[in-house]
């Protein structure tokens, strides 16, 4: 198998699992300097991040797939109420 469909096999892999069904942390540069970061949730993460405003390029800093989109709220919903006192 050359490295070419060696990538695109990963990547396809990529796209139809790893990005699904996310809690995702995200930031822009301007943002990282003063630590804010955004804490969401995405069916499709590359579809989510597709609707964040163009104007400062948003880097995704961490991200953790779920196998249900339950689980998904559920862990979404236990981050953002651990992390209530600091907003």
């Amino acid at each position: 198998m050359t490295q070419d469909i060696l990538t695109q096999n990963i990547q396809s892999i990529m796209d139809q699992n790893v990005y699904s069904n996310v809690v995702y942390l995200i930031t822009t540069e301007d943002n990282k300097k003063k630590r804010i970061y955004i804490i969401g949730k995405a069916v499709n993460l590359k579809e989510r991040l597709s609707t964040y405003n163009k104007t400062a390029e948003h880097e995704v800093v961490y991200y953790k797939s779920f196998k249900t989109e339950d689980q998904m709220k559920v862990a979404e919903t236990m981050i953002l109420n651990k992390l209530d006192d600091y907003r």
